[in-house]
């Protein structure tokens, strides 16, 4: 629904303001498409994860992060590996040769 490379796509981060769901208890938002794993934090604490799923060609161009990037990875395709306890989510992008290259926990 919406598209999470915010990094080179001025005013696409705002559209996440208009759905409340932090508000409904949200904490993640997992996409995968544009070809680039990219992490961010959203004003209200929101988490988005764009994952490079395979489901199209790596973005190779330039990409400048944007305010609420957190974390981007280009050229590598891979997975978002969740672990889930009464506290804590755990979330991990691990590329296709089993490299761990981005760890957060919410």
């Amino acid at each position: 629904m919406y598209d999470t490379i915010a990094t080179s796509q001025p005013g696409v981060t705002a559209r996440f303001s208009d759905v409340p769901l932090r508000s409904w208890g949200v904490d993640l938002v997992l996409t995968g498409a544009g070809g680039i794993y990219e992490r961010l934090v959203m004003p209200d604490g929101l988490t988005v994860i764009n994952n490079p799923c395979g489901s199209g060609e790596l973005y190779d161009g330039a990409v400048t992060p944007g305010s609420y990037t957190r974390r981007i990875v280009q050229g590598q395709l891979g997975y978002v590996a969740l672990s889930v306890t009464a506290l804590r989510l755990n979330v991990k992008f691990v590329t296709s040769t089993n490299t761990v290259l981005d760890v957060t926990n919410l």
